[in-house]
C-alpha cells in the first residue's frame, strides 16, 4: 500500500509579513484621516452654529435695550398743561441725555442708556433692582444702562451691562449715532456720526443707532490659523488676534422709537425719515 508523505505546516515569509504590515498601516491611516477630517468639520460646523447664536442674542439684546432710551411714562402727562411728549421729555430728563455713550475709536465705543420706567420697581438690564440713577419730572427715578466690553469669565472680551457679563465672545462694538437734520433743499435727512463728532444738543437729534459687533468662538474650532485677522466695523478697522477662533461681523440699525416720537420736527415732517 503506497502512502503519501505528509507536508510540514508553512508560515509566511518575512517579505508577506511585511506587505501585510505595510498595507494595514495605509488602512489604519486612511481610517484614521477620515476620523479627524470629519471631527474638524463637525468642530467648524458646531462653531459657526455657536457664533450665529451668540451674534443673534447679543444684536438683540443691544437693540432691546437702545428702545427703551427716553421713555416717557403717559402718566407725567396727566395734570400737566404740556402738549407735546418732547416738552414732557425736556423736563423729564433735564440734563440727563436718553442716550448717549464714548468713542473707543478702534477698541470699543461704550452706549448709555437712558430710561424711565412704568413700574414703581427700578430693575435695570440684568432685571436686578437697583437704585435710582437719576431723578427726573415729579421725583421719578430714572435708570441708566451701561454697555461696553469687558474680559469675561473665559477670559476672553465679552459684552457687559452694568458690569454683568451678558454674551461671552463679544470682541468689539462700534456705534454711529443717526442724526436727524434738515438739508440744503429742505429735506429730512439723517446722517451719521461717531460720539465724538457730536455735540450734547446734537445728541437730542438722535434717532438712529447702527451698532456693530465682532463677535468671535470662545474655543478655538478652525484646523488652522485665521489668517483674516482685520474687520471692518461700520468704517472702522479692527484687529484680532491671529488664532484659530472663528469670528463674524454682524451689524444692525435700529429705530429708536422713544426719539422719534420726542423730537420736534423743525420742517413740520415727521422726525423720523
Amino acid at each position: 500500500m503506497k502512502t503519501s508523505a505528509i507536508r510540514p505546516q508553512a508560515g509566511f515569509t518575512i517579505a508577506e509579513l511585511m506587505v501585510a504590515l505595510a498595507v494595514g498601516l495605509v488602512i489604519i491611516a486612511g481610517v484614521g484621516q477620515v476620523f479627524i477630517s470629519n471631527k474638524n468639520a463637525y468642530r467648524y460646523i458646531d462653531g459657526v452654529s455657536t457664533l450665529q447664536e451668540q451674534a443673534n442674542y447679543a444684536l438683540d439684546f443691544v437693540s432691546q435695550q437702545a428702545n427703551a432710551a427716553g421713555f416717557v411714562p403717559d402718566a407725567y402727562k396727566i395734570g400737566t398743561n404740556l402738549d407735546t411728549k418732547v416738552q414732557i421729555e425736556s423736563l423729564a430728563y433735564g440734563k440727563i441725555l436718553p442716550i448717549d455713550g464714548t468713542e473707543g475709536g478702534t477698541d470699543s465705543d461704550t452706549l448709555i442708556i437712558n430710561t424711565i420706567p412704568s413700574a414703581p420697581v427700578l430693575l435695570d438690564c440684568t432685571n436686578a433692582p437697583v437704585a435710582a440713577a437719576f431723578t427726573a419730572l415729579a421725583g421719578r427715578p430714572g435708570v441708566t444702562n451701561t454697555l461696553d466690553i469687558q474680559t469675561g469669565e473665559s477670559g476672553q472680551p465679552a459684552l457687559f451691562c452694568n458690569g454683568i457679563e451678558i454674551v461671552e465672545g463679544v470682541e468689539n462694538m462700534q456705534v454711529l449715532y443717526g442724526r436727524s437734520t434738515v438739508n440744503g433743499t429742505g429735506q429730512r435727512v439723517i446722517q451719521y456720526f461717531r460720539r465724538d463728532e457730536l455735540g450734547d444738543n446734537d445728541m437730542l437729534e438722535v434717532v438712529n443707532l447702527r451698532i456693530a459687533l465682532l463677535v468671535s468662538t470662545v474655543q478655538e474650532r478652525r484646523p488652522g490659523e485665521n489668517p483674516d485677522n482685520t474687520y471692518d466695523l461700520l468704517g472702522t478697522s479692527v484687529a484680532a488676534p491671529t488664532d484659530r477662533r472663528m469670528r463674524q461681523v454682524v451689524s444692525t440699525t435700529i429705530r429708536l422709537r422713544n426719539r422719534c416720537q420726542t423730537l420736534p420736527p423743525t420742517s413740520g415732517a415727521t422726525i423720523c425719515t
